[in-house]
């Protein structure tokens, strides 16, 4: 029952229930690293659109877990459960010093084990470039089960039958994310933990819950200049400018600059923010040159290089008119990975 209402959920339903505790990620050829603390929102698979609050971060007892943040024992912060058992919650946490176990808000040793059995941590990420590839590990007391965009990507256990694995916290399961299940802009991670029921026992602190996790997305950055993009060169200038220098406009007329950006999976690369500056950086008469750093006058009301969706490039209308016929001019394009498009043209 649980699957089932989770799986009818739709991707638009996801991301407008889940705005808060957004990650945005805007830089080209980054990685973006997540691991399971506080700044997960929490929610009860009672209400699904409606959040519980921040997730806890908890500690099984004062000596347990052992690794990562968990180094020196229960810090000073999260939730003791009091928990009696000792050697459970062995999963590695080494390599990821910053992950919490985190379960539901306002729970603790004395709380009812009825009280949030199952909770749905969740978080946005804003992804302006395509993803490459990702990858997410989990451990779990007792399951759990990991979705990107509504899509299951892994389960820990079994979530319709809770406790099936009696391994799930002590070890991590780790799961490689299709980078098609990613979508570019608002994308959500969410991660299902169920607490299964041990005879006997009323309270968390006799039957704990939690879950831990962690995971990167590798955005594919920009190609470099020589890589072909949608047929043109991609990272230089394009027609009618010439990217020798050799090309030769008449003075007064307008000189169209364009240029394309592509991403490592052969997307031109439209989204905001991608070029930084633009600048006419020296000009020269072909015995002296004169290197200042002036702006670029334009022929249309656009002050910098706007989008062209239908032809997936960008374009900037260069106005000569306050240029001078018989001079060479030098242009540089900033892009905001810090890479560099320069081109110049001569005027008649």
């Amino acid at each position: 029952m649980r699957r089932a209402l989770l799986t009818s959920w739709t991707a638009g339903l996801l991301i407008a229930a889940l705005m808060p505790a957004a990650v945005s990620a805007s830089t080209p050829a980054s990685t973006v690293s997540f691991v399971s603390d506080s700044s997960w929102t929490a929610y009860s698979d009672a209400g699904l659109m409606s959040p519980l609050g921040s997730a806890e971060e908890v500690c099984l007892n004062s000596t347990n877990p052992t690794t990562g943040a968990y180094a020196g024992g229960c810090p000073s912060g999260p939730v003791n459960f009091n928990a009696p058992y000792n050697g459970a919650w062995a999963a590695n946490l080494t390599t990821s010093p910053t992950a919490y176990w985190i379960w539901a808000p306002g729970v603790d040793g004395s709380t009812s084990v009825a009280v949030d059995p199952t909770v749905y941590f969740s978080k946005t990420f804003d992804l302006t470039y395509a993803v490459r590839d990702a990858t997410i590990w989990v451990a779990a007391d007792n399951d759990a089960q990991v979705f990107v965009n509504g899509t299951s990507v892994g389960t820990v256990g079994d979530v319709s039958t809770p406790g099936s694995d009696s391994s799930s916290y002590n070890q991590t399961y780790s799961f490689t994310i299709p980078a098609t299940d990613f979508v570019a802009g608002t994308n959500v991670i969410t991660v299902l933990g169920v607490n299964a029921p041990l005879s006997g026992a009323t309270t968390y602190q006799a039957d704990p819950a939690g879950v831990v996790f962690g995971g990167t997305i590798d955005l594919a950055g920009y190609e470099p200049s020589g890589t072909t993009c949608l047929g043109d060169p991609g990272h230089q200038i394009l027609a009618p400018i010439a990217s020798d220098g050799s090309s030769i406009f008449k003075q007064g007329s307008t000189v169209p600059a364009k240029f394309r950006v592509c991403d490592a999976l052969g997307n031109s690369i439209g989204t905001p923010g991608v070029v930084t500056s633009f600048y006419l950086t020296s000009y020269h008469d072909g015995t002296s040159a004169t290197g200042q750093t002036l702006a670029v006058d334009s022929t249309t009301p656009d002050t910098a290089f706007r989008w062209d969706s239908t032809n997936q490039q960008w374009i900037f209308n260069i106005s000569t008119k306050s240029l001078s016929a018989g001079d060479t001019y030098d242009y540089e394009i900033t892009l905001n990975d810090g890479s560099v498009i320069d081109f110049s043209f001569g005027l008649k």
